[in-house]
């Protein structure tokens, strides 16, 4: 996973947990109804949806665009990313490698990607690649440069409140604070952007199945195509970033996820990356 804007709590009681959910929703709430007139504005997308006849001449004839996974395309997606450290480490804390509650972690890593999924079949774009079968093989979730990072918040929080209280909230305190943690990576994104249209990769995830294929090449130089000269951004853990590099990315930032307020003081690196810039 390149990385994702994690809607979050802070680890607390449940019934405090609750009522910072509930005052996040009625917030949201709030906005929607103060914008009257202006509604559609919250939920319109910032570009028109993309479609496979939109894709640039130079983009293997293996990826499609679709508006939405299908369920199976959906789990295939996330199973994917049940071999990575960072959503074991949320669940599993210092002791991940050894002691890990595989239904937590599966449940943890479905919800996470479910989040960014359905961000981006709501307001960015979702490219597929499938065989000389049409099995499918992998996806790779983009979202467009967002002119108002206010906007960019909104549509998140959007796409996720109607999923309710997050599912690693529910797991405990420790796992809720390395859960919270992740939203270092949309400071760091911020921070390392600065302000700089670009578009914003999400998720790349191939199938077990399609692994050493080259699938992941060909999704990203598809992304790389579609942006132009507008730069790229993703961030990803330290397992990944020889694959970026190689993709042409530069190491920009290591930065440290420090969950707070719980004895187990572990702590997991991301990496914010960017190309063309």
């Amino acid at each position: 996973m390149s990385g994702s804007h994690n809607f979050s709590l802070k680890p607390q009681s449940t019934t405090v947990i609750q009522t910072r959910y509930n005052m996040t929703t009625l917030l949201a709430s709030s906005i929607l109804a103060l914008t009257g007139g202006s509604l559609w504005y919250l939920f319109r997308r910032q570009a028109p949806m993309m479609t496979t006849q939109d894709l640039p001449s130079n983009v293997d004839d293996c990826i499609q665009v679709v508006s939405q996974l299908s369920k199976e395309e959906r789990t295939t997606v996330k199973t994917a990313f049940l071999s990575g450290d960072d959503f074991a480490w949320m669940v599993g804390g210092k002791h991940f490698k050894t002691n890990l509650d595989e239904k937590q972690h599966v449940e943890a890593t479905f919800y996470m990607l479910e989040c960014v999924l359905t961000f981006a079949e709501r307001f960015g774009h979702i490219l597929v690649s499938r065989d000389a079968d049409g099995k499918f093989e992998g996806a790779i979730a983009l979202i467009p440069p967002y002119t108002s990072p206010l906007l960019f918040t909104l549509h998140f929080y959007r796409s996720v409140i109607p999923m309710g209280i997050p599912v690693p909230v529910k797991m405990g305190k420790d796992v809720a604070a390395r859960f919270d943690s992740f939203m270092e990576t949309a400071t760091q994104h911020k921070e390392l952007m600065k302000g700089t249209p670009h578009w914003y990769v999400q998720v790349l995830g191939v199938s077990n199945d399609a692994q050493g294929k080259g699938v992941g090449r060909k999704l990203m130089n598809a992304a790389i195509a579609i942006a132009g000269k507008t730069p790229l951004y993703l961030e990803c853990h330290d397992g990944n970033v020889s694959f970026y590099k190689k993709m042409g990315y530069q190491q920009k930032r290591r930065f440290e996820l420090a969950p707070k307020g719980i004895e187990d003081v572990s702590t997991f690196y991301y990496n914010g990356m960017t190309y063309g810039m």
